[in-house]
């Protein structure tokens, strides 16, 4: 096994599963919302479906290429193996495709991936990751 090195970006992952979206809050999002006077109302904005489908392919190239097989199921499992080992024991910040991964392996769901932020108190949606104009893979990669 390969070690693992994701692309950075400026986007979020999240999963949808029955009608609802899975995120988590984690202790850090509580000083974003402070500094930018933001409500706890969280925003999420899918990307497009073509920047979704080669985002989570860049991100699952990534993994297929550290595990040696393109088995999602096989995968999914390592990768929570592997973190529980670290003593993961809750979602971490600015770990979202891991949260995710960990998640749809326990529980099940799909990938999503956009923008997301809190609503500010003066009106408008503050995006700590991606932006409401954000199209295609290039704006969200760093």
């Amino acid at each position: 096994m390969n070690s693992i090195e994701l692309p950075t970006i400026d986007g979020h992952f999240w999963v949808f599963r029955d009608g609802k979206i899975i995120d988590w809050e984690v202790k850090e999002y509580g000083l974003v919302r402070k500094i930018n006077n933001c409500e706890n109302t969280q925003v999420h904005l899918e990307a497009d479906e073509m920047t979704q489908k080669m985002m989570i392919g860049i991100f699952k190239k990534v993994l297929f290429n550290m595990f040696e097989t393109k088995d999602w199921d096989y995968i999914l499992k390592r990768v929570t193996q592997l973190f529980l080992m670290t003593g993961w024991t809750k979602p971490e910040f600015n770990m979202c495709f891991q949260n995710c991964l960990i998640e749809i392996h326990k529980n099940g769901g799909e990938l999503k991936f956009g923008s997301m932020g809190w609503v500010r108190k003066a009106g408008g949606v503050h995006y700590e990751f991606g932006g409401e104009d954000w199209k295609g893979v290039k704006a969200f990669l760093k």
